[in-house]
């Protein structure tokens, strides 16, 4: 009897192992289950946070694009809006193939070559030809208030040297003696442009040819500048 009980605690003490062995297996499966629960919620809560927003998605070649149709339209309201170069346009456009000055002066230009100093103008536009033995020449200068006077008297001592000058190619002289120095208010022109026939060779009948060609010129300027 006292055997058989023996066998009996020891088969109960094997259960109650068995049966706690059993219960933490269970609990270390639970915690497992919420570890990769944890996990897989941590991975969806990464990715949607990782996700970028409409304004970084933005490609760099849009932004690019958008930034130059605003240069564009800023150069455009700054450019072409110049009264100087619509004149410019409007007498290279009468005398056609025969606007022989493609050359721009700059304002180092006017200055030395014309007398024509920055300060006197607000704004100045001037053309040459590119070969030095042709004489054509177009020179436009809105002055300031009071120095009209000023632009005049250099572009006149200009045309004076050139007449003096005029020697150096004695074909040319009929054509700066036929040039003008025109006023409009503010505004001087230098004028002497045009081509004339090459079976003219008397000297006053070129003179006079000039003269005519220049009035194509006077013509376009006195339609926009005279007041």
């Amino acid at each position: 009897m006292k055997r058989i009980k023996s066998l009996t605690n020891v088969t109960l003490w094997a259960a109650a192992l068995l049966l706690a062995g059993a219960l933490l297996a269970l609990t270390a499966c639970g915690r497992g289950g919420d570890e990769e629960t944890k996990g897989t919620q941590e991975t969806v809560t990464s990715g949607v946070s990782q996700t970028p927003s409409q304004a970084e998605t933005t490609s760099p070649a849009a932004t690019e694009s958008s930034a130059e149709e605003t240069s564009g339209s800023t150069d455009e309201s700054e450019t072409g809006s110049s009264k100087l170069k619509e004149v410019r346009d409007a007498v290279a456009e009468a005398y056609g193939e025969n606007y022989l000055p493609e050359m721009p002066l700059d304002a180092e230009s006017l200055e030395m070559l014309y007398g024509v100093k920055p300060d006197m103008y607000e704004e100045a536009l001037g053309e040459i030809p590119m070969i030095s033995a042709q004489v054509d020449t177009l020179i436009l200068v809105k002055a300031k208030e009071g120095r009209a006077a000023d632009v005049q008297a250099a572009l006149e001592a200009y045309r004076t040297n050139q007449l003096e000058a005029g020697m150096n190619y004695p074909m040319n002289v009929p054509k700066i003696e036929a040039s003008e120095v025109l006023v409009y208010g503010d505004y001087v022109c230098y004028l002497m442009l045009g081509m004339i026939d090459d079976s003219i060779e008397d000297e006053g009948e070129m003179l006079t040819a000039y003269q005519e060609q220049n009035q194509t010129g006077k013509q376009v300027l006195e339609q926009y500048l005279a007041q």
